[in-house]
C-alpha cells in the first residue's frame, strides 16, 4: 500500500471513529471559592498581612540602630546582630514544631507572633546597648520567622488536609504587600518623626500583636476552649 493509500486510510477511521466524550472529563477547580466565603479564611489572611508588615523590619534596620546606639563601632560588629538574628531564625524553625507537637499548630501560632511583637515592642524599644541588642537579636530571630514554619500546620488545622495546597497557595499571596511595603513604611515612619526609634519598634511590633488579635477570631470560631489542644 502506498503512503498516499495509508493517510487515506487512516482519515477514514478517524472521521468515522468514536470520540472521547469531553463533557464527562470533570471539571478541574483550582481555587475553591467557598474559601471566600469563610471567615475563618479571612481572618488568617489579615492576620498575616499584618505579621508580615512587622516581620522584616529589624533585618533592614538593626545594622543602622547598633551603629547610632554604639559609637565607634566597626562595620563588621554592627552587622554581627542580623548574622545572629538569622541563625536563631534556622533554630528557631525547627524547634517550634517540636511546640507544635505538644500544644496545637495554632496554639503556638498566637504565642510565637505574639512574643515576636512584644521583643519589638518593648524589648527593641529599650536595647540600648551593643549587648542587649545581641540578646534581642538572638530571641527575635528564634521567634520572629516562626510563624512561617507553622503556616501549613495551622491551614491544615483550620480547613483540612484536603483544602491544604488550596489554602497554602493563597496565603502565600499575603506575604507580599507586607515584603514589599513594610520595610519601606518603617522608613517613613522612622523619617517623619524625626529619627525616633521608639515610634519605629511601636509601629514594627504593634502590628504584629494586632495580627494576633485578628487571628485570634479564627482560633475561636474553630475550637471555643481556651487551653485546648488545636
Amino acid at each position: 500500500m502506498s503512503l498516499r493509500r495509508t493517510f487515506l486510510v487512516f482519515s477514514a477511521i478517524d472521521a468515522v471513529a468514536p470520540r472521547p466524550q469531553t463533557h464527562l472529563v470533570p471539571k478541574i477547580n483550582w481555587v475553591d471559592s467557598r474559601l471566600f466565603k469563610d471567615p475563618v479564611f479571612w481572618s488568617l489572611t489579615m492576620s498575616l498581612v499584618m505579621t508580615v508588615f512587622g516581620y522584616q523590619v529589624p533585618y533592614f534596620f538593626l545594622s543602622v540602630y547598633t551603629r547610632e546606639k554604639t559609637l565607634n563601632i566597626s562595620q563588621t560588629l554592627s552587622t554581627l546582630p542580623i548574622t545572629v538574628c538569622n541563625f536563631s531564625a534556622a533554630l528557631g524553625r525547627v524547634l517550634v514544631g517540636f511546640a507544635s507537637d505538644h500544644l496545637g499548630p495554632t496554639n503556638t501560632f498566637i504565642i510565637a507572633i505574639t512574643v515576636s511583637g512584644l521583643l519589638q515592642a518593648v524589648m527593641w524599644n529599650f536595647a540600648y546597648s551593643y549587648a542587649t541588642i545581641m540578646a534581642f537579636s538572638m530571641l527575635y530571630g528564634f521567634w520572629g520567622g516562626c510563624f512561617v514554619s507553622l503556616l501549613s500546620p495551622v491551614a491544615a488545622q483550620l480547613f483540612g488536609h484536603k483544602q491544604l495546597a488550596n489554602v497554602s497557595g493563597l496565603l502565600a499571596l499575603t506575604y507580599m504587600p507586607g515584603i514589599t511595603a513594610g520595610p519601606t513604611i518603617a522608613s517613613v515612619v522612622l523619617s517623619s518623626s524625626r529619627h525616633n526609634w521608639h515610634v519605629v519598634t511601636i509601629y514594627s511590633g504593634g502590628v504584629q500583636l494586632v495580627g494576633v488579635l485578628i487571628f485570634l477570631y479564627a482560633r475561636f470560631k474553630r475550637e471555643r476552649r481556651v487551653f485546648s489542644f488545636y
